[in-house]
């Protein structure tokens, strides 16, 4: 009888064994399986803020060439020049990259970016809705009697945070 008893109570602690090492189990898959999908999150956030660093430096590196763009020799220290961003026909995936000046000069903001805005750059992945937008601000700068241009590159792009703002500064002299 005492055979008998003893028994039951080491099927019973098995029992719990199980029941315990799966609690745990699930909630170590749980934790794994969200650090995946943030760290998934972040590397998508960074894809997109590298595509629109990369469209920033280009636009910045075709503003520093004098074979690309030239300024109008009547700019004076203080005057500022806007330019866009535009490839081709107007897409980014299509025709040499161009800057043309921008009929206003209000600056780019995370407001401001849009389908309607002349410094749109379109949906590099259309299918994801992210949006680009790139301006150009030249301003006319002078140091001991000698003009140089202070070039400003603002990009404003939708990531998985909403839109964000990246400003990067050059310098050119003619």
């Amino acid at each position: 009888m005492h055979l008998l008893k003893l028994s039951k109570n080491l099927n019973a602690t098995g029992l719990v064994e199980v029941l315990v090492a799966l609690g745990i189990l699930a909630i170590a898959m749980v934790s794994v399986v969200s650090v995946t999908t943030r760290g998934l999150r972040q590397v998508k956030k960074d894809e997109i803020e590298d595509q629109a660093i990369g469209l920033q430096l280009q636009a910045l590196e075709l503003a520093k060439s004098p074979a690309t763009l030239t300024f109008p020799t009547n700019l004076l220290p203080g005057d500022i020049k806007d330019y866009y961003l535009v490839y081709g026909d107007g897409t980014v995936q299509n025709g040499p990259a161009q800057l043309l000046q921008s009929p206003t000069s209000v600056e780019l903001s995370t407001d401001n970016c849009d389908t309607d805005s002349v410094y749109y750059l379109g949906n590099i992945n259309s299918s994801e809705g992210n949006v680009f937008c790139n301006q150009i601000v030249v301003s006319v700068k002078s140091q001991q009697g000698k003009n140089f241009y202070e070039i400003k590159s603002i990009v404003v792009f939708k990531s998985t945070n909403g839109f964000e703002k990246r400003e990067l500064l050059a310098f050119r002299r003619d």
